[in-house]
């Protein structure tokens, strides 16, 4: 778009002005712009001058002469100048001028003198655009494969200039510039840069580039160039049943892509088997069976370049027979009545796998064999009911490589054959609801062998999970374990369990699936009174003891008990008792047993940790104690429902309701409460009026040319209570109530038999009308502010 410009304007007090006009129009917004100037003279008064003139010359206009014109009675006239269009240079920004020489113009040099005025434009710099690429980028990598050197040719600006090189970076990837492992940053006139400590075992690419503010160039890349390999790891050799040896090496050059393979009999003298393998292991066809056979491998890149030797790998014997095999762990003891599976490990001396293999086993008699087997597993398993049980079984194995003779016998190994235990879970019983958080799990232990159990395990899981929340193990013959994990309510649960042996067979796991729900407080007993004198409600809340006359007298009463201090002796022994089954009928803490009495069998409730209570729905108060009172500041005196609901620890839950009637005499007065827990009560009663103002508020607003003002409705309400009365001086006398309203306590709450309100109080009037009384009115607007809870 054009650029609209005023030159300078020169004058005097006469009022008159000259000035030079000019567009400054981007030719094709690169190239060049195309300035068109125009000249305007501009007077108040009139002119006759008709015969003068101004010269024009300079760089920006066409050098030329105008004349004034004929004379004017003020005003202003332009005239047009030729245009002129400017190249734009890389350079910079140029700067032109325009003057303009003023002849005969009484009103600039008075007298008809000669006065000359001179302007000037700018015409910016023309924009550069992004570099040029170098013109060739080359590398070459040192003898020692650890220094680069890169070499390009400059392009700085290329051939109209329009390209300038600012900045260069060179930058080298291993990675095939998935990342930059380093950048070099140079200045414009750099053609060389040289990489130092190149890493080893690595594949460089190289790349140059060039910025300036237009942006950065394309790439120049060599590569791949490739660093010395490193060795692969040690090999290790197998000879396989066919008489071939395989080789099997780590190739730890990622960019190897050929492998050499020497062979010696001696670990001295090596002769190289092949030099292109394209890939490991290697397998060596037709070694001779007369020498033994060790191996290094070297790996190679692209580029040509080995890495060195690998460490030599194991002996590759001539054919012998293995060494004895050796036993791997086993269990001690197993059921005959399933499989048993026992596992072994070959020893083969001249690196040849098993294949085949013999196990015998006795028992107090003579050996049993199994015959030669031929595979190459290294296990056997007996079938079910193979042998007795309670027996003792020794057990032998030995083994074949490729040669002929098979190894020597093994060590004898034993395990013991025993019917494995049993258990049961007595408690809890599939489908048990638990009323707390904690679970004791009881169980019963046989076995048919007549062992003792010698440990055991529970586990617990949430639902029907596979994974379990948590296990836990012991050692001994405990038949109970109280899980240390609080369950959550309402959710359900599986727990398992199962027992060992003295010979250390495991019992399979039995489980039972069990429901949680948290047994509720008993509900609070709840009565109410008014306090007349501050029309507050005093709530007397009673938690019921769980302590009765039945005693514990057989293992059906083991449990959880809870025991309060008006039942026990001594009183400090307060609080849960749990009971086992165990027979004993023992009570932990041990040293408490027989102090107590318990009604029924177990506790049927949670003790009451506290309560919360709730008015017409609203949460009130929270942290309440128990076999208290609380006393409500502020109820609605025209009567409200109140919600006492004790908490256990667990935590649960139960309440109670109560309905709380007006009172006559609270009911006939209004009330004022503030100050610090709302301590600060006054009221008053007699000839009062009352007055209610309810609504949105809004504004009537009149505008121009309409004949009926707008309605402008906000988000905001108002609440706006005006009381007045007459102050009588007998008894009852509601003087304190106006003094409290008077005073500025902050928070106020304001209640009467309509309801109540969290006010702000307007200053108080009062009007004398007598000796005895006196006519006052209050203003009370509600305001936003709620407690959270008394």
């Amino acid at each position: 778009m054009p650029e609209k410009s005023w030159g300078n304007s020169v004058g005097s007090g006469s009022g008159a002005t000259l000035s030079l006009i000019y567009d400054r129009i981007a030719d094709d917004g690169v190239n060049a712009w195309l300035v068109n100037p125009r000249i305007q003279f501009s007077s108040k008064p009139g002119w006759n001058d008709a015969t003068n003139w101004i010269d024009t010359g300079g760089q920006l206009v066409t050098a030329g002469r105008v004349h004034t014109g004929s004379p004017l009675n003020g005003g202003t006239r332009t005239w047009n100048v030729s245009a002129k269009n400017v190249a734009m240079t890389y350079a910079g920004v140029q700067v032109l001028t325009w003057t303009a020489t003023v002849y005969g113009v009484s009103f600039f040099n008075g007298d008809q003198a000669t006065t000359t005025y001179t302007f000037e434009i700018q015409i910016p710099r023309r924009p550069y655009s992004k570099p040029l690429p170098a013109n060739g980028f080359t590398v070459t990598i040192n003898a020692d494969l650890n220094r680069a050197e890169c070499v390009w040719q400059g392009n700085y600006t290329g051939a109209d200039g329009a390209h300038p090189w600012v900045n260069q970076f060179v930058e080298a990837s291993t990675d095939n510039w998935a990342t930059v492992v380093s950048s070099a940053a140079l200045l414009w006139p750099a053609t060389t840069y040289n990489w130092a400590h190149l890493a080893g075992n690595s594949r460089y690419h190289f790349r140059h580039s060039a910025t300036n503010a237009a942006g950065r160039s394309e790439y120049r890349t060599s590569g791949p160039f490739f660093t010395p390999p490193a060795k692969p790891g040690k090999p290790v050799a197998a000879k396989r049943q066919d008489g071939a040896i395989v080789i099997t090496a780590e190739n730890r050059a990622p960019w190897a892509n050929q492998f050499a393979i020497r062979d010696s009999s001696d670990g001295q003298t090596w002769t190289v088997i092949t030099d292109a393998a394209t890939s490991l292991p290697y397998v060596h066809q037709g070694p001779s069976s007369a020498v033994t056979h060790r191996y290094q491998v070297a790996a190679r890149t692209p580029n040509g370049h080995w890495s060195p030797w690998s460490d030599a790998s194991n002996t590759v014997a001539l054919l012998a027979a293995p060494a004895r095999p050796v036993w791997r762990p086993a269990n001690s003891a197993f059921d005959a009545s399933l499989p048993i599976a026992v596992a072994w490990d070959h020893t083969p001396v001249d690196t040849t796998a098993q294949t085949a293999y013999e196990i015998r086993w006795q028992s107090g008699g003579s050996w049993v064999t199994s015959g030669k087997i031929v595979t190459t597993s290294s296990s056997h398993t007996f079938a079910a009911g193979t042998f007795a049980q309670g027996v003792v079984i020794g057990r032998q194995v030995r083994t074949w490589g490729q040669h002929a003779d098979p190894s020597a016998w093994s060590a004898t190994a034993t395990f013991a054959t025993s019917a494995r235990p049993l258990a049961g879970i007595v408690s809890p019983t599939p489908g048990s609801v638990i009323p707390g958080r904690r679970l004791r799990v009881a169980w019963a232990f046989f076995d048919p062998a007549g062992d003792q159990q010698s440990s055991w395990e529970v586990r617990l899981c949430r639902g029907q999970d596979a994974a379990p929340i948590g296990v836990w193990a012991g050692v001994g013959a405990a038949r109970d374990f109280t899980v240390p994990y609080d369950l959550e309510d309402a959710t359900s649960y599986t727990v398992d369990v199962r027992v060992r042996d003295g010979v250390g067979l495991w019992s399979d796991r039995v489980s039972s699936q069990i429901e949680v729900v948290y047994a509720p407080p008993r509900p609070p007993v709840v009565h109410y009174e008014w306090d007349v004198a501050r029309a507050a409600v005093v709530l007397e809340i009673s938690n019921a003891g769980q302590v009765g006359s039945s005693s514990i007298t057989s293992d059906d009463d083991w449990g959880f008990y809870f025991l309060d201090s008006a039942d026990v002796s001594p009183a400090e022994t307060t609080g849960f008792y749990y009971v086992s089954d165990d027979g004993a009928y023992t009570v932990s803490p041990a040293e408490n047993a027989g102090l107590f009495w318990v009604e029924g069998n177990q506790a049927d409730a949670p003790p009451v940790d506290f309560h919360n209570i709730y008015r017409d729905g609203q949460l009130v108060a929270t942290g309440i104690g128990v076999n208290t009172t609380w006393v409500d500041p502020l109820p609605n005196i025209a009567g409200a429902t109140y919600r006492v609901e004790a908490v256990s620890a667990l935590p649960s839950q139960s309440d109670t309701a109560i309905e709380v009637q007006p009172d006559t005499a609270v009911l006939r007065r209004v009330w004022l409460n503030t100050g610090p827990g709302w301590e600060v009560v006054a009221s008053c009663w007699g000839n009062l009026r009352r007055t209610q103002t309810r609504g949105r508020i809004r504004s009537l607003d009149r505008y121009s040319g309409r004949e009926l003002p707008v309605e402008t409705i906000g988000e905001g309400r108002i609440n706006e209570l005006s009381i007045q009365g007459t102050l009588i001086t007998a008894d009852d006398s509601p003087a304190d109530f106006w003094a409290v309203a008077e005073d500025d306590h902050g928070n106020t709450c304001y209640r009467d038999r309509y309801g109540s309100w969290f006010v702000t109080i307007e200053p108080v009037p009062v009007s004398q009308t007598g000796s005895a009384t006196a006519e006052v009115a209050v203003t009370l607007t509600e305001t936003g502010y709620r407690p959270e809870v008394l």
